[in-house]
C-alpha cells in the first residue's frame, strides 16, 4: 500500500505535496510532473508552471532539483518553483 508522508493511503485520495505556488507567485501552477532523474549524483524532476507577466507563458518546462528528508521523502527548496533552473529552452 501507498501512503502519503503522514501514513495514510493514497487510495483513499490522501497525498504529500512537495511543489505549490500562492496567489501573487512569478512562478505559478507548477504540475504535470515528470519522472525523477539523475545527473551527475543530483535528482532533477521536469515540471510545467506558468511564468507572471504581461504576456504570460503558456506553461514551458521546467527541471528542478529534487532534495531529499533523512526519512527518504523529496521535497523541493521553499517548496515552490524556482526561477533559477528554467525554463528549460531549445539551442
Amino acid at each position: 500500500e501507498f501512503v502519503d508522508r503522514e501514513g495514510r493511503p493514497l487510495k483513499e485520495g490522501y497525498g504529500t505535496v512537495i511543489l505549490s505556488s500562492e496567489k501573487g507567485d512569478a512562478l505559478f501552477g507548477p504540475g504535470h510532473n515528470g519522472e525523477i532523474f539523475t545527473v551527475r549524483g543530483h535528482d532533477y524532476m521536469p515540471f510545467h508552471c506558468h511564468v507572471e507577466g504581461p504576456t504570460p507563458q503558456a506553461r514551458p518546462l521546467f527541471v528542478q532539483e529534487v532534495l531529499w528528508d533523512r526519512d527518504g521523502w523529496p521535497h523541493f527548496a521553499g517548496s515552490k518553483p524556482s526561477a533559477e533552473t528554467g525554463p528549460v529552452t531549445r539551442h
